[in-house]
């Protein structure tokens, strides 16, 4: 066996890797992407809470008014629909009766037996009628009663048929 040498240096061996290379060099770019990327997805993720919480606030805002609203507003009841009352006054010279009839079926806040009624029936009249396709209009001659109209005078002009001195020829008929 041979013995090491104390003074002796090792060689060192220097392998240059193109990977390894240029992933360190790009490393910074991908990373730099990566956290901008987060940033963004982060940021679009708060948005998007905010946006929401926002929206919560508006719609507890808006049922509290709606309730408040509500609570100073009597709803009448099924017997006040269609009653009436007869007061009377006298003045002393003379009686006047006033006669209240309370109906809330024109306001359209009580809906009545006889407006349930009649809307029932319509729906079943809609249901019984018939569905008839219209036929697509006839095409009209052209207002001089030529087969093949022109839409304006200047092609009209243009056409050969039209043209003063010169007879219409077709293209076989040409003499050049």
């Amino acid at each position: 066996m041979k013995k090491k040498s104390a003074g002796k240096k090792q060689r060192v061996v220097i392998s240059f890797d193109e990977e390894a290379r240029k992933e360190y060099l790009t490393g910074f770019r991908k990373r730099k992407t990566e956290r901008k990327n987060k940033a963004k997805l982060e940021i679009e993720r708060k948005l998007k809470t905010q946006i929401n919480q926002e929206r919560n606030k508006r719609r507890k805002v808006m049922q509290e008014k709606v309730n408040e609203i509500l609570k100073h507003v009597e709803m009448p009841s099924d017997s006040l629909a269609l009653d009436s009352t007869v007061d009377k006054v006298d003045f002393g010279s003379h009686e006047v009766l006033i006669k209240s009839d309370i109906n809330f079926s024109d306001t359209g806040l009580i809906v009545t037996n006889n407006e349930s009624e009649i809307f029932l029936e319509s729906n079943e009249a809609n249901e019984n009628k018939k569905v008839v396709k219209a036929k697509p209009p006839k095409r009209v001659k052209n207002v001089y009663g030529q087969k093949h109209g022109f839409n304006s005078f200047k092609d009209r002009k243009n056409n050969n048929k039209f043209k003063k001195g010169k007879k219409f020829q077709s293209k076989g008929e040409r003499k050049a």
